[in-house]
């Protein structure tokens, strides 16, 4: 296994956050402080784009009662925290600001803005890591090595050993979701102190408190920063949206399908009916409760109704009445621009397949070829896998994978990864699904 040496340079990627910075602490008792060069990375200035002239939208582009505006979050401030945080722990060097603004736009922001408008509901943290963090972050850093004696390190919950990725020991902050599609030739000069120590995020927390790092004294508090690479102004999300996406007004209608999962029927009214109206597919997200204002006196529409498909062709939005609707299950799903995680991830994804065998519930975290399309979702065994053929993206690939249990809300645009016990073998963008029989 290949660690850093004596005397090669490690880039420290600090948010200010209390991950970055206790990694920096367990850094300082493995290396030597002259090696340690803290960077900051901004990828979104709030000011440069228009956030303050959109009314709130609330549900399905409809407009929503003033609030009082959120802050925005400063990068600025962020900055200065770094600043202090480096000084608090005596880190020889200033912290380096480096900007990939422009490459967050063409290569995270604009694909997710085209995302949204077909209806999809992608992942910008996902293609965040892969295009900006684990990307053009690399070749940046580089220059500034001046050699081949180089790492990073973050304060991700992962592990990085022989050029591949693991899980966290910390099942509830894994992060490997959302390094599942970064470049594998990235690992080899990654470091996870967070995970590589097993360190829980309660045990991140009082690190913090008994070094005081600042932000994380007694008595302090400080917000944590929750992935989006980019600021959320006031009115929220869909306000956000609203000022780069276009409103396309279509219908709601009623889905077709009246039977549940596993069994059971239910009463609807005739498929295809008109019960509301959207400004755009991309303010509704398959599995979640619809939003509409239905007779209740009506049998018919009495129960709670969810949004079970989103067809691009006619600019409408289906929902169904209860939450095990059939309509709402998938049985598998098609993921297209597939990276695998390692020159060996196909074979070992295969082989895993191949030599199933029976996995207790309780072992899907160890054992056993499993997928998860949601971060902090339960790993879901795969009964089977079929890579389809190439990606419309350059190396990739499309596969198919089989649920063992049919899914709920399994939604295209979201990202996809597969693991074979706790080695994280690849991901890409849901694209496809199929339905239940």
């Amino acid at each position: 296994m290949r660690l850093p040496r004596p005397t090669d340079k490690i880039f420290l990627a600090l948010s200010s956050g209390v991950d970055s910075s206790v990694t920096a602490s367990i850094l300082l008792k493995q290396h030597p402080a002259e090696n340690l060069h803290p960077i900051y990375i901004t990828n979104w200035t709030p000011s440069q784009h228009p956030t303050s002239t959109a009314g709130l939208l609330g549900a399905y582009g409809k407009p929503a009662p003033a609030s009082k505006p959120a802050p925005q979050k400063c990068h600025d401030a962020e900055f200065s925290r770094v600043e202090q945080i480096c000084k608090h722990l005596r880190l020889p060097h200033k912290p380096l600001r480096l900007s990939f603004e422009k490459e967050y736009w063409l290569d995270v922001f604009s694909p997710m803005l085209n995302a949204y408008q077909k209806g999809w509901t992608p992942n910008p943290d996902v293609s965040c890591n892969r295009s900006i963090k684990f990307g053009a972050l690399f070749p940046k850093l580089q220059q500034l090595a001046g050699s081949e004696d180089w790492w990073v390190a973050t304060g991700h919950y992962a592990r990085s050993k022989d050029g591949k990725l693991w899980r966290s020991k910390d099942r509830r902050k894994d992060q490997t979701y959302f390094l599942s599609t970064i470049p594998d030739s990235c690992l080899s000069r990654c470091l996870f102190p967070l995970g590589d120590a097993g360190l829980k995020k309660s045990e991140v927390k009082e690190k913090a408190n008994a070094l005081a790092i600042p932000g994380w004294r007694d008595g302090e508090t400080t917000d944590e920063s929750f992935g989006l690479c980019f600021v959320e102004p006031a009115g929220g999300f869909r306000r956000f949206l609203g000022e780069y996406l276009d409103e396309t007004p279509g219908d709601i209608v009623v889905g077709n399908e009246t039977r549940l999962f596993p069994e059971g029927t239910v009463l609807m009214p005739a498929p295809g009916a008109v019960v509301g109206r959207h400004e755009g597919l991309w303010h509704a997200t398959v599995g979640e409760k619809a939003h509409m204002q239905l007779p209740q006196g009506s049998k018919e529409f009495q129960g709670r109704w969810y949004v079970s498909r989103k067809d691009i062709d006619r600019n409408t939005i289906e929902v169904v009445k209860g939450g095990d609707n059939r309509a709402l299950f998938s049985k598998a799903m098609v993921v297209g621009d597939w990276r695998w995680l390692g020159e060996d991830a196909e074979r070992s994804a295969l082989e895993a397949e191949r030599g199933r065998e029976i996995i207790e519930d309780g072992d899907v975290w160890e054992r056993g070829l499993v997928t998860q399309f949601r971060h902090m979702q339960r790993p879901q065994l795969v009964t089977d896998i079929q890579v389809l053929g190439d990606g419309e993206e350059e190396g990739t690939k499309r596969v198919r994978i089989s649920f063992k249990t049919p899914q709920k809300a399994v939604t295209l645009g979201q990202s996809a990864a597969l693991w074979d016990g706790e080695r994280c073998l690849g991901g890409g963008v849901i694209e496809n699904t199929e339905g239940l029989d």
